[in-house]
Protein backbone atom coordinates (compact mmCIF):
# COMPACT_ATOMS: atom_id res chain seq x y z
CA UNK A 1 0.00 0.00 0.00
CA UNK A 2 3.16 2.26 0.76
CA UNK A 3 4.59 1.31 -2.32
CA UNK A 4 1.50 2.46 -4.54
CA UNK A 5 0.84 5.55 -2.32
CA UNK A 6 4.78 6.40 -3.68
CA UNK A 7 4.72 5.44 -7.13
CA UNK A 8 1.16 7.17 -7.33
CA UNK A 9 2.52 10.54 -5.98
CA UNK A 10 5.80 9.97 -8.13
CA UNK A 11 3.04 9.57 -11.27
CA UNK A 12 1.14 13.19 -10.45
CA UNK A 13 4.54 14.74 -10.03
CA UNK A 14 6.19 13.85 -13.20
CA UNK A 15 2.59 14.60 -15.21
CA UNK A 16 2.74 18.02 -13.39
CA UNK A 17 5.61 18.49 -14.77
CA UNK A 18 5.05 17.59 -17.83
CA UNK A 19 1.87 19.76 -17.85
CA UNK A 20 4.14 22.98 -16.82
CA UNK A 21 6.32 22.38 -19.29
CA UNK A 22 3.99 22.07 -22.08
CA UNK A 23 2.34 25.44 -21.35
CA UNK A 24 5.34 27.80 -21.35
CA UNK A 25 6.36 29.62 -24.62
CA UNK A 26 9.88 30.12 -25.78
CA UNK A 27 11.88 32.91 -24.79
CA UNK A 28 13.17 32.81 -28.46
CA UNK A 29 10.56 33.84 -30.34
CA UNK A 30 10.92 36.91 -31.98
CA UNK A 31 8.39 39.69 -32.71
CA UNK A 32 6.78 39.74 -36.10
CA UNK A 33 8.51 42.05 -38.02
CA UNK A 34 7.27 46.12 -38.49
CA UNK A 35 4.95 46.11 -41.75
CA UNK A 36 6.50 48.01 -44.23
CA UNK A 37 5.10 51.84 -44.17
CA UNK A 38 4.82 52.97 -47.93
CA UNK A 39 3.59 56.28 -47.74
CA UNK A 40 0.93 58.58 -45.96
CA UNK A 41 -2.28 60.23 -46.57
CA UNK A 42 -4.35 62.76 -44.27
CA UNK A 43 -7.52 62.68 -43.29
CA UNK A 44 -9.20 65.51 -41.42
CA UNK A 45 -6.08 66.60 -40.03
CA UNK A 46 -4.78 62.93 -39.03
CA UNK A 47 -1.98 61.63 -41.21
CA UNK A 48 -2.52 57.59 -41.12
CA UNK A 49 -0.18 55.14 -42.82
CA UNK A 50 -0.18 53.54 -46.47
CA UNK A 51 0.54 49.77 -45.90
CA UNK A 52 -0.86 48.00 -49.41
CA UNK A 53 -1.92 49.83 -52.75
CA UNK A 54 -2.71 48.56 -55.63
CA UNK A 55 -3.39 49.95 -58.99
CA UNK A 56 -5.17 48.72 -62.59
CA UNK A 57 -5.61 49.80 -66.21
CA UNK A 58 -8.47 49.19 -68.41
CA UNK A 59 -6.73 51.19 -71.30
CA UNK A 60 -9.34 53.65 -70.51
CA UNK A 61 -9.12 54.29 -66.32
CA UNK A 62 -5.71 53.93 -64.38
CA UNK A 63 -7.07 53.02 -60.74
CA UNK A 64 -5.52 53.05 -57.88
CA UNK A 65 -6.04 52.19 -54.24
CA UNK A 66 -4.27 52.48 -50.86
CA UNK A 67 -4.91 51.24 -47.84
CA UNK A 68 -3.55 51.79 -44.40
CA UNK A 69 -3.99 47.79 -43.88
CA UNK A 70 -2.08 45.17 -44.82
CA UNK A 71 -2.68 43.63 -48.25
CA UNK A 72 -3.93 40.35 -46.99
CA UNK A 73 -6.36 42.25 -44.36
CA UNK A 74 -10.07 42.75 -45.30
CA UNK A 75 -10.85 46.03 -46.86
CA UNK A 76 -12.57 48.11 -44.18
CA UNK A 77 -10.69 51.21 -44.64
CA UNK A 78 -9.20 52.26 -48.38
CA UNK A 79 -8.98 55.22 -50.38
CA UNK A 80 -9.80 54.20 -54.04
CA UNK A 81 -8.77 56.67 -56.95
CA UNK A 82 -9.22 56.62 -60.55
CA UNK A 83 -8.80 59.09 -63.94
CA UNK A 84 -8.99 58.84 -66.99
CA UNK A 85 -5.56 57.89 -68.59
CA UNK A 86 -6.18 61.54 -70.86
CA UNK A 87 -5.00 63.35 -67.31
CA UNK A 88 -1.97 61.07 -67.18
CA UNK A 89 1.03 63.64 -66.04
CA UNK A 90 -1.85 66.83 -66.14
CA UNK A 91 -2.77 69.15 -62.45
CA UNK A 92 -5.85 69.03 -62.67
CA UNK A 93 -8.38 71.21 -60.97
CA UNK A 94 -11.42 69.65 -60.36
CA UNK A 95 -13.24 72.28 -60.88
CA UNK A 96 -12.42 72.46 -64.63
CA UNK A 97 -13.27 68.23 -65.37
CA UNK A 98 -16.07 65.90 -65.38
CA UNK A 99 -16.82 64.28 -61.99
CA UNK A 100 -17.58 60.64 -62.52
CA UNK A 101 -16.23 60.51 -65.88
CA UNK A 102 -12.65 62.07 -65.71
CA UNK A 103 -11.81 61.42 -62.14
CA UNK A 104 -13.22 59.09 -59.10
CA UNK A 105 -12.72 59.32 -55.91
CA UNK A 106 -13.91 57.12 -52.70
CA UNK A 107 -12.65 56.98 -49.06
CA UNK A 108 -14.05 54.34 -46.64
CA UNK A 109 -13.17 53.43 -43.34
CA UNK A 110 -15.13 52.50 -40.20
CA UNK A 111 -16.65 55.50 -39.62
CA UNK A 112 -16.81 57.67 -42.77
CA UNK A 113 -18.00 56.81 -46.29
CA UNK A 114 -17.24 58.91 -49.06
CA UNK A 115 -18.80 57.69 -52.60
CA UNK A 116 -18.02 58.36 -55.84
CA UNK A 117 -20.92 60.15 -56.59
CA UNK A 118 -19.82 62.43 -53.41
CA UNK A 119 -18.10 65.13 -55.54
CA UNK A 120 -15.73 66.90 -53.49
CA UNK A 121 -16.33 70.76 -52.69
CA UNK A 122 -12.84 71.94 -54.25
CA UNK A 123 -9.34 70.62 -55.10
CA UNK A 124 -7.23 69.37 -57.27
CA UNK A 125 -5.00 66.20 -58.54
CA UNK A 126 -2.04 64.92 -59.89
CA UNK A 127 -1.13 61.39 -61.89
CA UNK A 128 2.02 61.01 -63.26
CA UNK A 129 3.83 58.30 -64.39
CA UNK A 130 7.16 57.08 -63.55
CA UNK A 131 7.98 54.04 -65.37
CA UNK A 132 6.54 50.42 -65.34
CA UNK A 133 4.02 50.48 -62.36
CA UNK A 134 5.53 53.06 -60.61
CA UNK A 135 3.56 56.76 -59.98
CA UNK A 136 3.30 59.71 -58.49
CA UNK A 137 -0.43 60.21 -57.21
CA UNK A 138 -1.16 63.67 -55.15
CA UNK A 139 -4.45 64.55 -54.74
CA UNK A 140 -5.27 67.88 -52.67
CA UNK A 141 -9.30 67.99 -51.71
CA UNK A 142 -11.98 69.61 -49.50
CA UNK A 143 -14.44 66.53 -49.17
CA UNK A 144 -18.20 67.23 -49.31
CA UNK A 145 -18.85 67.75 -45.34
CA UNK A 146 -15.52 70.36 -45.51
CA UNK A 147 -13.10 67.27 -44.23
CA UNK A 148 -9.71 68.22 -46.04
CA UNK A 149 -8.18 65.38 -47.48
CA UNK A 150 -4.32 65.02 -48.64
CA UNK A 151 -1.92 62.55 -50.13
CA UNK A 152 1.04 62.76 -51.47
CA UNK A 153 2.74 59.07 -52.91
CA UNK A 154 5.17 58.09 -54.91
CA UNK A 155 6.02 54.60 -55.75
CA UNK A 156 5.19 50.81 -57.23
CA UNK A 157 2.06 49.27 -57.94
CA UNK A 158 1.39 45.63 -57.89
CA UNK A 159 -1.09 45.04 -60.95
CA UNK A 160 -4.64 44.17 -59.18
CA UNK A 161 -5.18 40.79 -60.60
Amino acid sequence: MKRSLILLGWTLAMLCGAAGLTGCSSDDDEPAPAPTVLGTYRFDGVSYDILSVRSSNDGSYLMFSFSPLAASAPMTTYVAFGIRLYWLGSEVDISTVSHNDDYIFIYEDPVHYYSQYRRPLEGSYFVGENGENNYTVRIRFTLPDGKPFEMDFTGDFPVAE
